[in-house]
């Protein structure tokens, strides 16, 4: 198979189709989100939910995740 000759569309559905059978769904998923960049500014975001917590409420915080 020549990747010249298949259009942008082509190679796409192909290397899916790839990832997915050698990976599995689940793994090729998490290939795929290693490339997506997300959108909004993390660090505004991470500010605005953490400046005015302590270091004590973030941990309970986090025990509590766990716990669920």
């Amino acid at each position: 198979m020549n990747a010249q000759i298949l259009n942008q569309e082509e190679v796409r559905r192909r290397g899916i189709d790839i990832l997915q059978r050698e990976l599995g769904a689940q793994g090729m998923l998490r290939f795929l989100q290693q490339f997506d960049r997300g959108n909004g500014d993390y660090s505004n975001a991470r500010h605005d939910l953490l400046d005015n917590l302590t270091v004590d409420e973030v941990m309970k915080a986090i025990d509590s995740a766990k716990k669920q």
